[in-house]
């Protein structure tokens, strides 16, 4: 899309009933989302990709294709052709184009406790090849990755993940995206460690002194720079000199990184940092590793 404001549908292709229909199949498919309540004169806003974001989809494509067929097969086109666009498939249409060196430039880790499954796997598969792919890193953590997508003629820039179809198409190992992650962290300034004294509770429900780092994020001039957890992808090479490896290392389910002395200890205490400077509206549930295991990798 350009600075321009996007062309609303050509409503001289329908007749005022024909418009009326294409309303209502839109707004039907938009309430599966929660967000038949707008106008879609010119297009709709609907969460999409990955990290999730609000982002605005122009639907004068979609009125076009819909003026030169049967009104009845509306509802399937639409639910289709939003659906497709909710899921970017347009964006990973692209980056099978773009082909993984061209992609790769704007790869980031996507972090999770399990692989995330979005998808019901087709008869004879084991995964669907629209899920995204990731590999294990350590216990209970697994690394997905997201790529910047560039604008199109239906939305702006959008970052989404990268499916098993994509990594197929590409033809690389795990371990080369996983290097492509690391090239481009240490292109960036690595994230500033900063102590924290705090008191938490530990398993006996003591409340003790415990000591957490906490590592920030620094803005990249030129880069869409990586959250602080990313960076448990290098934390070798970005560790503080003398942490020894019985702490442990955790990671909320925000931007931030921390370690701590202990894994239930860092939990709780990190928990009541975080409370303690957003108050309870942002709950915490931190996914916390041993620092060894981490270093180590799988």
């Amino acid at each position: 899309m350009s600075d321009e404001s996007p062309a609303a549908p050509d409503r001289s292709s329908f007749t005022p009933a024909d418009w009326e229909a294409f309303e209502e199949a839109v707004r039907s498919t938009l309430y599966a989302y929660g967000a038949e309540e707008q106008s879609i004169d010119g297009g709709v806003e609907l969460a999409s990709g990955q990290p999730v974001d609000i982002h605005y989809f122009d639907l004068g494509g979609l009125a076009d294709r819909l003026a030169g067929t049967p009104r009845e097969e509306w509802p399937g086109v639409c639910d289709s052709e939003i659906s497709l666009l909710v899921n970017n498939d347009p964006q990973r249409e692209w980056m099978i184009e773009a082909g993984f060196a061209g992609a790769a430039e704007t790869i980031e880790p996507w972090l999770q406790t399990k692989p995330h499954e979005m998808f019901i796997p087709r008869e004879g598969y084991d995964l669907h090849p629209d899920d995204p792919y990731s590999v294990p890193f350590a216990e209970n953590l697994h690394v997905g990755f997201t790529v910047l997508a560039p604008e199109n003629d239906v939305t702006d820039q959008l970052r989404t993940w990268v499916s098993n179809a994509v990594v197929e198409a590409w033809g690389v190992s795990a371990e080369e995206l996983l290097e492509a992650v690391r090239a481009r962290l240490r292109r960036q300034d690595p994230p500033i460690w900063h102590k924290r004294e705090l008191t938490a509770r530990d398993r006996d429900g003591v409340k003790r002194p415990a000591r957490a780092l906490v590592a920030e994020a620094r803005d990249q001039d030129e880069d869409e720079g990586t959250p602080a957890s990313g960076w448990i992808l290098l934390l070798d090479e970005i560790l503080p000199p003398g942490v020894p490896d019985t702490l442990a290392v955790g990671i909320p389910l925000i931007d931030e990184l921390f370690i701590a002395p202990e894994m239930v200890v860092a939990q709780r205490a990190y928990k009541h940092h975080l409370h303690g400077r957003h108050g309870e509206r942002e709950p915490v549930s931190p996914l916390a590793y041993p620092l060894s295991a981490v270093l180590r990798g799988v």
